[in-house]
């Protein structure tokens, strides 16, 4: 349909048919699962849905990760001094779960299920992979911490010392996102065609603001997912010989720990950074 028909038309299909989903994204997730549902009692069917996924907590190593979402995205923005408004419930906590975790425990979920046939068993088994009953921290809690850990390990050509305002009022944000945002940007991309470089802020600017505006329903709201299916038919079912690989003890999550492996992979691996020393000049300066 949305291929075949022009853009009025899909936008009037896509209000009616979205019902009580917040957005498309959640909407096609949810036919995906129909779908497997539906093939279920011809194939052994596993569904897993993730939270947020960050960087890897140990394999294959600490701190990696390929991409900006979520809250690293977020410690980066902040820590190069770009990020300077955001439109958020402060006190709201974000679910996520490190890459490798979600891994493990999608290569666990296939083993037990292959452990009947679907003749025996043709229900789809469903497992939240995510931190709920694990470890919990707010969005002002990260962005403070971000700072903290920045202060020891700072970016490279921060463009202004890191600094970023948490508000959930939208008309403040559209304020402030003016003056911290848009006008320092376009000063800057000025200053940097005068001395014949390439402006870029303004371009990352808008990027910023457009993904604030499509992720706010998810930003002002907070969600449990229950994981105890998760957590005792799979993390405990994996057997001795193969924990080391395949478990993990979430007791020992570390949060601050973590977070810094996850700005230090941030830096190596998407920003591509190794002047530990000019970074923290350029920062105390």
């Amino acid at each position: 349909m949305v291929e075949r028909l022009d853009k009025e038309t899909v936008d009037i299909f896509t209000s009616k048919y979205l019902g009580s989903m917040s957005n498309t994204y959640t909407f096609s997730k949810r036919l995906a699962e129909q779908v497997i549902n539906d093939y279920s009692k011809d194939l052994p069917s596993v569904i897993l849905r993730p939270s947020i996924v960050v960087s890897t907590v140990k394999d294959p190593m600490s701190g990696w990760l390929d991409n900006f979402n979520g809250p690293v995205g977020m410690m980066v923005g902040g820590g190069k001094g770009i990020l300077r408004v955001v439109c958020l419930e402060p006190n709201a906590s974000a679910d996520f779960i490190p890459v490798d975790l979600a891994i493990k425990v999608m290569l666990t979920a296939a083993w037990k299920r292959g452990l009947q046939t679907v003749t025996k068993d043709p229900t789809v088994h469903v497992y939240n992979v995510n931190s709920y009953q694990i470890h919990r921290i707010t969005s002002k809690e990260l962005v403070a911490l971000g700072f903290r850990l920045n202060e020891s390990t700072p970016l490279e050509g921060i463009v202004w010392y890191p600094s970023t305002i948490l508000t959930s009022n939208r008309f403040l944000h559209y304020i402030l996102t003016l003056l911290l945002h848009v006008l320092p940007a376009l000063v800057i991309d000025e200053i940097s065609k005068l001395i014949g470089r390439k402006p870029m802020l303004m371009k990352i600017q808008r990027v910023i603001y457009s993904s604030v505006v499509q992720l706010s329903y998810f930003l002002h709201n907070e969600w449990i997912f229950h994981n105890s299916n998760t957590l005792n038919s799979l993390t405990k079912q994996v057997p001795s010989a193969e924990r080391e690989i395949f478990g993990y003890d979430y007791q020992k999550f570390e949060m601050e720990s973590f977070f810094q492996h996850c700005l230090l992979g941030a830096k190596r691996y998407l920003l591509n950074e190794n002047r530990e020393e000019e970074a923290k000049r350029h920062y105390n300066r």
